[in-house]
């Protein structure tokens, strides 16, 4: 709540609030991509024929946790340097894993499976 009355105050006062909107959107995702990264990981042990070992989940879903860690970091700095809207710098790596939860779905559908 605080950071929302912060970014008006700022903008009012003439000063650049771009870097305090990022880090809200990145706030706003964070509780998303908390039950977004362990549905992808069930979403994957689940999407076989052939099913990924249990080694093979973990190891994904440990990569899949990096590199989210590592997109938001990006998608952050490209927001507080203005390359991208606050909006799309702090949903960039929420939204990406959540297309890639959508195919893995999708592939589960197509094959009649369910979860």
């Amino acid at each position: 709540g605080e950071l929302r009355r912060r970014v008006p105050e700022l903008e009012e006062a003439g000063r650049d609030a771009t870097a305090l909107r990022t880090d809200l959107h990145v706030k706003f995702a964070a509780p998303i991509a908390c039950l977004l990264l362990p549905a992808l990981a069930l979403l994957f042990a689940v999407s076989g024929p052939p099913f990924p070992s249990s080694a093979l989940t973990l190891v994904a879903s440990i990569a899949g946790f990096v590199v989210y860690t590592l997109l938001t970091g990006v998608g952050t700095s490209l927001g507080y340097g203005g390359a991208l809207p606050p909006v799309v710098a702090g949903w960039l790596a929420t939204a990406s894993f959540a297309a890639v939860g959508l195919v893995l779905a999708l592939r589960l559908r197509g094959t009649g499976q369910t979860f």
